[in-house]
C-alpha cells in the first residue's frame, strides 16, 4: 500500500487491516503511519491519531517526531495521555521524556503511575 492509499484510508477513518498486511502482502509498519501523520496539519493529524484504536496509538506514538509527540500529549484528554504514557515501553518513555524541557518533564511526569514515575526519574537521573 502506497502512502497515498494509506493516507486516504486514514483520513476516511478506515483502520481495517491498517497494521496488518496490504493487498500485496506487505506489512504496514507503524513508522509509515507516523510519517504520514507528520505530513498533515496538526489538527488533521491529531484527529486521525485520536481516531486510531488505543493499541494502535501505542504502536505509532514512538515513531512520531518529538515535537509532535509533545503536542499530541498536550491535546489529548489527561486520562488518555496518562494511559498512553504509562503503556509505553521504558525505552520509548525515556525517549519521550528526554526530548522535553525540564518544565514539560515536571508537568508530564505527573501523568505517570507511581511505578512508571519512579523508573522514569531514575532513568532521567532526577
Amino acid at each position: 500500500m502506497g502512502l497515498r492509499e494509506l493516507g486516504g484510508k486514514l483520513l476516511k477513518g478506515d483502520f481495517a487491516n491498517l497494521f496488518g498486511k496490504d493487498k500485496a502482502n506487505n506489512l504496514i509498519h507503524p513508522n509509515d503511519i507516523a510519517e504520514l501523520l507528520s505530513s498533515l496539519p496538526f489538527e488533521t493529524c491529531f484527529k486521525t491519531f485520536s481516531s486510531l484504536p488505543p493499541n494502535n496509538q501505542l504502536l505509532v506514538f514512538p515513531y512520531l517526531e518529538a515535537q509532535l509527540q509533545r503536542k499530541i500529549i498536550f491535546a489529548l484528554p489527561r486520562a488518555r495521555a496518562s494511559e498512553l504514557l504509562n503503556k509505553l515501553s521504558t525505552d520509548d518513555r525515556l525517549s519521550f521524556y528526554s526530548s522535553l524541557s525540564g518544565r514539560d518533564v515536571t508537568a508530564f511526569v505527573d501523568y505517570l503511575d507511581e511505578k512508571s514515575k519512579a523508573s522514569t526519574y531514575t532513568l532521567l537521573d532526577y
